[in-house]
């Protein structure tokens, strides 16, 4: 009985640990520093190249604390890159600084931090607003 019971502890406690692993690993977080404040009739953007993603995945951005500004999808011909622009609000710039969380998102499959490749750039921008 007491045998049991320790190994039951074990499995708990191994189970505890790939939940943790697992959590922890659901997405990234990258720090991008804005190039500048932007100006009256300018906003910030970040432009976001992608390399392949898995069929039917996407590639989803927000800030440190959960706010979504955006997906990236691939829709080209060309499957090995995807190109895309998104917006960032002013309040999403603390200190000069953007901290965006990223993560792919597939059907069928738990969300996850992004592979090597699968994001080839990230470009914080000063651009005129267009309105």
């Amino acid at each position: 009985m007491r045998r049991s019971l320790s190994i039951a502890a074990l499995a708990v406690g191994l189970l505890g640990l790939a939940t943790s692993t697992l959590a922890a690993e659901e997405f990234s977080m990258i720090e991008l520093a804005a190039p500048r404040a932007a100006a009256r009739g300018e906003s910030l953007e970040l432009q976001v190249a992608t390399g392949p993603l898995p069929p039917g995945a996407r590639l989803a951005l927000s800030t440190e604390s959960g706010e979504v500004l955006g997906a990236v999808a691939p829709y080209s011909p060309d499957p090995r890159s995807t190109t895309a622009t998104v917006p960032v609000p002013r309040s999403a710039i603390v200190d000069g600084r953007l901290r965006l969380r990223l993560q792919v998102l597939e059907p069928r499959a738990p969300p996850r931090a992004p592979k090597p490749g699968e994001v080839q750039r990230l470009d914080l921008v000063v651009a005129p607003r267009s309105e």
